[in-house]
């Protein structure tokens, strides 16, 4: 079972919450093939108009669900001295860097360790104040590093800072970046691997930027969940663990909560519309759902007076 160790409080915008979710699935209105145009997402452009390709919705793999966003190499487009060939999401309104939370999966197909390899970058940004807000950095050995500012006021020198920590090959990774004003705290799978300031503080954030400088390799982008709410370890209760799992074979939906009944659950579809509304007790739960069609569902789950959320896919 997939065990959730913090309250996933992703619901999508039909709960009232400035929140979001892009996985990029069908249910989502993505399709396979070019992001570019799809939803709010660009790509970079060389000879000043023509768009680059090979920045697609692909089904090669995902981190939950049938579609992530491919960001590939683009033959037609030289290697780069910096990390700006790939797509771009611009948010419907920008958004405060308070109480802010974004996280995101990430699977890297290269990592060369070599001075010709690909560097990857995934980032928050706004180009209309040409600036950058915060990102996380993949050098070609895999190691981690967030642009950050030293000073919080904005007049320190904007750089990257090594966090010791290094990602292997064809493995998915979540990171989270929890933003408070000028203060920045990143998660690594849960794990906080630096604390400190934004690299441009007092700055609302515009766009979501997942790039890389063209020189082969490739990475995977999905599952970004934007949350107006901060979440942080502290927020962790080990005892108190709830988990689910989808059992394809037998169209179960299994719930388990070792510590604390659960009371209800709530499923709703990518559209936002409640198909199934039903009482729990208990700390096991076995329910058929046979009857849904197949698709991305959106799970709520009510227990001891919270809400665990998670999403699956019906198959």
């Amino acid at each position: 079972m997939k065990k959730i160790t913090f309250i996933l409080i992703f619901l999508v915008s039909f709960t009232g919450f400035t929140q979001q979710l892009i996985s990029f699935e069908s249910g989502e209105g993505y399709s396979l093939g070019d992001v570019n145009g799809q939803d709010n997402w660009t790509v970079s452009l060389f000879g000043g108009t023509q768009s680059i390709e090979n920045q697609f919705v692909s089904d090669d793999i995902a981190s939950d669900g049938s579609f992530s966003l491919k960001l590939d190499n683009e033959p037609a487009f030289a290697a780069q001295p910096i990390r700006n060939v790939g797509a771009f999401y611009a948010f419907d309104s920008a958004i405060t860097p308070s109480g802010l939370t974004l996280s995101f999966d990430i699977n890297i197909s290269e990592l060369t360790g070599t001075a010709n390899g690909t560097t990857y970058e995934v980032g928050f940004d706004n180009p209309g104040a040409n600036a950058t807000i915060t990102s996380v950095g993949i050098n070609t050995d895999g190691s981690v590093n967030i642009y950050n500012n030293p000073e919080a006021d904005g007049s320190g020198t904007v750089q990257f800072t090594p966090t010791g920590d290094q990602l292997a090959e064809n493995t998915w990774y979540n990171f989270r970046f929890e933003i408070s004003g000028s203060d920045l705290e990143v998660f690594l799978d849960d794990v906080s691997i630096y604390t400190g300031f934004v690299g441009t503080p007092n700055t609302d954030i515009t766009r979501a930027v997942c790039v890389h400088d063209n020189e082969g390799g490739f990475f995977y982008f999905d599952n970004f969940r934007i949350d107006n709410e901060s979440l942080s370890v502290t927020d962790l209760v080990a005892e108190e663990t709830f988990d689910f799992r989808y059992a394809s074979r037998t169209k179960e939906l299994l719930l388990e909560s070792p510590s604390v009944m659960m009371d209800h659950l709530r499923l709703y579809n990518m559209m936002g519309q409640e198909v199934l509304s039903r009482p729990l007790s208990g700390h096991s739960q076995q329910l058929g759902i046979e009857n849904l069609s197949n698709g991305i569902y959106i799970a709520q789950v009510t227990l001891d007076g919270r809400i665990e959320s998670f999403k699956f896919s019906k198959n």
